[in-house]
């Protein structure tokens, strides 16, 4: 199942341009159902702006490959949270 966490616009800058194989977000509880093959969003500003792959969880973090972001085509609209909310969207 896939997750969106609302940070701000200098993180996600930071997240999509480091040169590591692998980056990660700390997370104080990990969401239900979630494996190696979902995808985490980023939203920033009032909108979703585009996805990680993920490339491997521990018990508290989420990894993903930098290079695999991937913008998307329509953004979507988001209210500011804390944590993370599960993809609501089609």
């Amino acid at each position: 199942m896939d997750i969106i966490i609302y940070t701000a616009p200098e993180t996600l800058k930071h997240k999509k341009d480091l040169n590591y194989s692998e980056c990660w977000w700390q997370m104080s509880r990990m969401p239900k159902n979630f494996d190696d093959i979902s995808k985490v969003y980023f939203a920033t500003e009032g909108y979703v702006r585009g996805s990680f792959f993920t490339v491997w969880i521990t018990k508290k973090r989420v990894h993903w490959n930098p290079l695999s972001w991937r913008q998307l085509r329509k953004k979507i609209p988001c209210k500011p949270f804390r944590g993370f909310r599960y993809k609501w969207w089609e």
